[in-house]
């Protein structure tokens, strides 16, 4: 594994250069009152055509990183990736703008026929850059001295209102992104979300079709809607998605007949026996302060994570909407493809809301120690280790 991080970390650098390179405004700098030319569209296409294997790789190294045995490389991973279909995604969307000016259509995107950059929410490229590289991570959450517990029993009190607090934000997070997504896979009609189902996993070039645009930027364009796609599945991988990509739909069909999305949440993600678990846990542990002290520390880390990586996961919802305005001539099955890319996206938000609570009846991802492996591993083995140490003191 190490090798493999070292891979990623030389791709990640050589990526981020070329997305850089490839997304640079227009030269600002004049020699003698003239700007330098912008670079022509062969220039922009060949830059694209550098990047494309690049990108590839850097997804394939990511996915390998879901398996590191350190849950913060997995973590990161993760967030890596949704990061990177981001930026994947504003390159389609820089591409597709050039490749229609080149054509004489750049009126396109001001008559709104295209969605531009603006609308998706991608101007923070350099925050989504150090997100990729790995400068940018979930560090710890400090609990101010003057917040903390002064003795076991007030700690006991203050971890089960943390870890109730965590339960409710990760259930209503995953709520928003869910109802975002159930709304935009509604709105596409059941014989395509059918269709595209079927053809999750499979060749999906094949899926897109043979567009009529062939010039080398609209192929450019299509090469990295290929790319958004492949780092979509890599977060969930071919084997997750066979088994719960059909299961969306039946989520779907239960949250339109049955309750709030949210209380379909709790019950599915079983969150009340999830806090009876955890505060009986809690209860009946003899660890020592400073072990309640740890619980509480990573209890709250592991909300703030969430609240990272969910807000990575709404500019993903908001951005993916781009596809379905995309001129059939350029992407003949856009909206084929938005409702596949929504399918992936649904049931990756549904999982890592799961993987952050460890809900039993979901443990597809399995890669983040959730709210009650936390709690478990500090009080239970605290305890044991407290016993053991009081043992080796009394046999002195």
């Amino acid at each position: 594994m190490a090798a493999t991080i070292e891979r990623y970390r030389e791709l990640a650098h050589t990526y981020v250069e070329g997305v850089r390179e490839l997304l640079a405004p227009s030269p600002e700098v004049t020699v003698r009152g003239v700007p330098p030319p912008a670079p022509s569209p062969d220039e922009v296409a060949e830059m694209a055509a550098r990047l494309a294997p690049v990108s590839a790789e850097l997804t394939e190294v990511a996915r390998e990183r879901l398996d590191a045995a350190d849950p913060q490389d997995r973590i990161a991973a993760e967030n890596a990736l949704l990061a990177k279909a981001l930026t994947d995604l504003q390159v389609c969307v820089h591409l597709l703008h050039l490749a229609m000016a080149e054509e004489g259509d750049e009126e396109a995107f001001a008559r709104g026929d295209v969605s531009g950059e603006e609308s998706l929410d991608l101007a923070d490229l350099e925050a989504r850059c150090e997100i990729i590289i790995g400068a940018e991570t979930t560090g710890p959450v400090r609990v101010r001295g003057a917040d903390l517990p002064q003795d076991v029993f007030q700690a006991r009190a203050q971890l089960n209102q943390s870890v109730a607090q965590t339960l409710e934000a990760i259930t209503q997070r995953t709520g928003d992104l869910s109802q975002s997504t159930f709304a935009g896979l509604l709105a596409l009609g059941g014989a395509e979300l059918a269709r595209a189902v079927q053809l999750i996993g499979l060749d999906v070039a094949e899926m897109l079709g043979q567009a009529d645009k062939i010039t080398r930027l609209y192929e450019a364009f299509r090469e990295f809607v290929l790319r958004t796609y492949e780092t979509l599945l890599a977060l969930l991988g071919q084997q997750v998605l066979h088994g719960i990509a059909q299961q969306v739909i039946t989520w779907l069909n239960q949250v339109q007949r049955g309750p709030q999305i949210y209380e379909w949440l709790a019950k599915l993600y079983e969150t009340p026996t999830i806090r009876r678990e955890v505060t009986g846990l809690v209860a009946q542990s003899q660890a020592e302060l400073p072990r309640y002290l740890d619980a509480l520390q990573e209890v709250q880390t592991l909300d703030e994570s969430h609240r990272q990586r969910a807000e990575l996961i709404e500019k993903l919802v908001r951005g993916l909407k781009f596809f379905s305005s995309v001129p059939a001539v350029a992407l003949p099955q856009g909206r084929l493809f938005m409702a596949a890319t929504y399918v992936i996206l649904t049931a990756y938000i549904v999982l890592t809301g799961a993987d952050y609570l460890d809900a039993e009846r979901l443990r597809f991802l399995d890669r983040v120690p959730g709210v009650p492996q936390v709690v478990k591993t500090h009080l239970a083995e605290g305890q044991g280790a407290e016993r053991s140490e009081r043992a080796a003191e009394g046999s002195e």
